[in-house]
């Protein structure tokens, strides 16, 4: 965490820095997100947000730092915040950004090896003991992504 004379970007400059050697593209953090690529009553605005709050254990006063794109949950005042990502407008920001020309589009070999995963994943839940309701809706999902990458542009 840098302290409070620092940018915010101290916290995580060697990070991005070792993931664009490896291709990874970073969207500015001062970059605005447009509301229409954002979950519905969320305000346009950076991609990171600070979201305050108690520790659930030690009580004290903290910060964390979520996507624009993650909602908080409603929960009992002693629970913890739980997030759920709006996929629709995360799906939606992410294809603007490749129509727009600002990240390239997935590459085969990703998109191959992106497949790779979710057949073993696939393979996996079919030959586990996962049984009944549970192993259709996980085998369900699987198949939902193998189609999703299979039709990738």
């Amino acid at each position: 965490t840098p302290a409070p004379h620092e940018p915010e970007t101290n916290a995580y400059s060697d990070a991005v820095l070792q993931a664009r050697r490896l291709g990874w593209v970073y969207m500015p953090l001062s970059q605005e997100i447009p509301e229409k690529f954002l979950p519905p009553g969320v305000a346009a605005g950076r991609y990171r947000r600070r979201v305050r709050g108690v520790h659930p254990i030690t009580k004290m006063p903290c910060e964390a730092w979520v996507t624009a794109w993650e909602v908080p949950q409603a929960g009992l005042p002693s629970q913890p915040i739980s997030f759920v990502q709006h996929a629709p407008s995360w799906n939606a920001w992410r294809a603007s950004l490749v129509s727009s020309g600002a990240v390239q589009a997935p590459t085969e070999a990703a998109k191959r090896e992106v497949l790779n995963t979710y057949q073993r994943h696939l393979r996996r839940t079919l030959s586990g003991r996962m049984t009944g309701e549970l192993r259709e809706t996980k085998v369900a999902e699987l198949k939902g992504r193998i189609a999703l990458v299979e039709s990738a542009a």
